[in-house]
């Protein structure tokens, strides 16, 4: 464990978990600028990256276009996390450019409505009509990645879901760090891991989970957990021996082993919930982030220039 993250964690699980954990989520609306805007603060996006704003379909959903350098190799159609109630695609924007400049892709990082005001499948249907949209404008489907982290992580993998039990023309791979993929909280770790968890309340999570999808929680449209990821294009997942959520990683990498899947499962020890947002600053992000480039680059071959 590098120096840097004894810091974070101690810092997490003694200042930020404990807010977490008397923040009163009974209004999410009213609590998003408070909780987003320290994410504006904290990773900005360096230079030579280009934002724009636009609509998949044209009267659709928002999303922010992300480029940083080379972006021939296709596109990267990124989730972000929040638990469903909280995040942006503009929260998220830091962690998406580098993954694009790395990759020499484009980013697409979607503004998914968000529960309570917008429940279970809102957040879904979103990510599908985006989908559909990037292959209506060009790009095929092997050359589109999909990846998320934390709820958009779980969001991710039920867009995968969906993709394949529709039918649709499949991407080149994804990948989900700390993914939440079980909305019915059955994983062991949620009770085990309560202690070690640096960042996320339990209790936080199931009331997060009671906005977005107050029953039916094992849908696997809800919980990908439960999906059907027969054929599947190759998977990376990452997760922290110490998350509450570790358990929904295993689980899904087994299920999927057990599909026939390409899965692989990355488990970093004693690292906080979705770690490499902390790229640049923290070893094991940016040990974490090679990892994705590798993998990137194993699925996608570039455009000759």
């Amino acid at each position: 464990m590098s120096a840097r993250l004894r810091i974070l964690n101690f810092v997490l699980k003694w200042t930020t978990r404990p807010i977490l954990s008397r923040l009163s989520s009974g209004n999410p609306a009213r609590l998003r600028p408070m909780l987003d805007r320290p994410m504006g603060w904290m990773f900005r996006v360096g230079r030579g990256t280009e934002i724009t704003e636009d609509t998949m379909p044209d009267d659709g959903v928002s999303v922010l276009k992300i480029t940083n350098g080379a972006s021939q190799n296709g596109v990267l159609l990124y989730l972000h996390g929040g638990a469903y109630v909280f995040g942006s695609a503009q929260t998220h924007k830091r962690i998406v450019a580098h993954m694009v400049r790395l990759a020499g892709m484009t980013g697409i990082s979607v503004n998914y409505r968000l529960a309570p005001e917008h429940k279970f499948p809102a957040a879904l249907d979103d990510a599908i009509s985006v989908y559909q949209e990037i292959l209506t404008r060009g790009t095929s489907a092997d050359k589109i990645i999909i990846a998320g982290d934390s709820a958009g992580g779980g969001l991710a993998l039920a867009l995968l879901g969906r993709i394949l039990a529709e039918g649709l023309p499949k991407p080149a791979g994804l990948f989900a760090f700390s993914p939440w993929t079980d909305l019915t909280l059955s994983g062991e770790s949620m009770e085990t891991n309560d202690r070690s968890e640096y960042l996320l309340p339990p209790k936080r999570i199931r009331e997060a989970r009671d906005f977005y999808c107050p029953e039916g929680q094992e849908n696997p449209q809800a919980s990908p957990l439960f999906a059907d990821f027969r054929n599947a294009p190759p998977v990376l997942l990452f997760v922290g021996s110490t998350e509450v959520l570790r358990d929904d990683s295993i689980r899904i990498a087994e299920q999927m082993k057990q599909s026939g899947v390409d899965v692989q499962l990355n488990i970093y020890e004693n690292t906080p919930h979705v770690w490499p947002i902390f790229h640049g600053k923290l070893l094991e992000a940016d040990q974490a982030m090679s990892e994705v480039a590798i993998f990137i680059r194993s699925i996608l071959k570039p455009v000759a220039t």
